[in-house]
């Protein structure tokens, strides 16, 4: 199976999924930042490869430098489409030490599967 996502790298982060979907279920898993995941509802799609039933799984990532938050819509092929919004958080301070405050800096993306096809 190949999937067309556009200009999107082919390697992405691990993503871990824990069978069976079905809506309320969540988990978590630790590595460097607390990831938590929950199967929100079952939702209908259409994205440019297609109509597909599926499941919508939101994940978030977060701690006193970062918030990561993403949707991820998965059907039995596989991820179709993708949501993300991306917050940093940066302590500014002055040449001389003094504390500014914090800066946050945001980032959206949104992805689409464009084609598939099975072999």
């Amino acid at each position: 199976m190949s999937f067309g996502y556009g200009d999107v790298p082919e390697k992405w982060d691990t993503i871990s999924l824990i069978f069976p979907l079905e809506e309320g279920k969540s988990w978590a898993f630790v590595f460097d930042n607390d990831r938590k995941s929950v199967v929100q509802r079952g939702e209908r799609v259409v994205v440019p490869a297609g109509e597909f039933d599926t499941f919508l799984v939101a994940r978030t990532i977060e701690n006193d430098l970062v918030e990561f938050r993403t949707e991820q819509w998965f059907a039995a092929i596989g991820l179709v489409k993708l949501r993300n919004r991306d917050t940093f958080v940066q302590s500014v301070t002055s040449e001389s030490g003094d504390d500014l405050g914090r800066q946050e800096f945001s980032m959206a993306v949104e992805m689409e599967l464009q084609s598939y096809s099975v072999q």
